[in-house]
């Protein structure tokens, strides 16, 4: 986790953050659990995502944000934007790929960038609760 908290910092750096970077966020459900107890005994900047925002099904988190990506307010760094990686004998942009590609009521499709996407957004321009 110390890793990831560097690399927050850097690409709160690089984008020009306002704020900077507030932490990590991470879902309060299965190994997220362990991982914020974690964070929590070691000092790590960790914080839960409300559970009201993590027990929405996917759709209804999507719809959630769709109004700030509509209007111009979400932006995707040169960095992710540019970034190819080789993953299940796949290369390619995974973060666009997950969230251009999103099909409603599909089951089984890669969506954990998608997640993270919606999550960032949701509590980037939300409120705290990221609504």
């Amino acid at each position: 986790m110390p890793q990831w908290e560097g690399k927050a910092k850097h690409l709160s750096e690089i984008c020009r953050a306002r704020m900077g970077t507030t932490g990590l966020f991470i879902e309060d459900k299965a190994t997220g659990i362990t991982l914020l107890q974690q964070g929590a005994n070691e000092g790590w900047n960790v914080h839960p995502i409300d559970s009201d925002l993590t027990s929405l099904p996917k759709e209804s988190r999507a719809i959630n944000i769709s109004g700030y990506v509509a209007s111009g307010k979400v932006r995707i760094s040169k960095y992710a934007f540019d970034k190819i990686v080789e993953y299940k004998q796949s290369k390619k942009n995974h973060l666009l790929t997950q969230v251009l590609q999103f099909i409603i009521g599909e089951e089984n499709q890669d969506d954990d960038l998608f997640d993270c996407f919606n999550y960032g957004v949701a509590l980037g321009l939300g409120n705290g609760e990221g609504f």
